[in-house]
C-alpha cells in the first residue's frame, strides 16, 4: 500500500485471543449456541409434563341452607345430558359461587355422591356433591351458611398433561389409532 510516496507493509494477523476473527464463529457461540437453542425447547418439554388440563361437565349448582344436625354440606350440580355417561361417583368438583366472587374467595372442593340417571322437566341431570372440607375455599375462606348459595359447577373427568394431549395429536396425525 502506498502512503504519500512511502510503501508501507499492511500485515494482516488473527488475533490470539480471538482466532475465529474473520469469517469464523465466535468460541462462545460455539460453547453456549446449542445451549441457547435448546434450552427453550427442554422449558416447553417440562413444562409441558407438568401442567395438566382437566377436562370438564359444566352446570349449575345449588348448595341449600345448612341444617343445623346435618354437619355434612351437600349440593347439587345440574348437568346437560351431553357427556353425561362419563360422571363417576367419587369424581372432583370445584364449585364458584355467584355470591362470591372467585377471584377474591376462590372455590368449593367437592366429591360426587350420587347421580341420578333420570333427567329433570328441564332435561338437566342431578348429581349429588358432597363437601368433605365444609364451606371452605381452595384459599382458606370459609363461606356464609346463612345463604343458598348457587353457581356454577365443573366436574372433572380426568385431569391429562398437556404432553399427553400433544402426543397423541402428533400420533393421530401420523395416521395412528383415532
Amino acid at each position: 500500500m502506498e502512503y504519500m510516496g512511502k510503501k508501507r507493509q499492511v500485515e494482516l494477523r488473527e488475533s490470539e485471543s480471538n482466532p475465529h476473527f474473520i469469517g469464523g464463529i465466535p468460541s462462545y457461540l460455539q460453547k453456549w449456541g446449542i445451549f441457547i437453542f435448546a434450552l427453550p425447547l427442554v422449558v416447553i418439554v417440562v413444562g409441558s409434563y407438568l401442567f395438566k388440563i382437566p377436562e370438564t361437565l359444566k352446570g349449575s349448582v345449588v348448595i341449600p341452607l345448612l341444617d343445623s344436625k346435618d354437619s355434612v354440606v351437600r349440593g347439587t350440580l345440574y348437568l346437560p345430558p351431553f357427556n353425561m355417561g362419563a360422571a363417576t361417583k367419587g369424581a372432583k368438583v370445584h364449585v364458584f359461587a355467584d355470591a362470591y366472587p372467585n377471584a377474591r374467595y376462590g372455590f368449593l372442593t367437592g366429591t360426587v355422591d350420587w347421580i341420578n340417571g333420570i333427567p329433570d322437566e328441564k332435561g338437566l341431570y342431578g348429581v349429588g356433591i358432597v363437601f368433605p372440607k365444609g364451606l371452605v375455599t381452595n384459599l382458606g375462606d370459609t363461606l356464609s351458611t346463612r345463604l343458598q348459595l348457587t353457581g356454577r359447577g365443573e366436574l372433572i373427568l380426568r385431569e391429562r398433561r398437556l404432553i399427553d394431549i400433544f402426543l397423541e395429536s402428533f400420533k393421530n396425525g401420523m395416521g395412528g389409532e383415532r
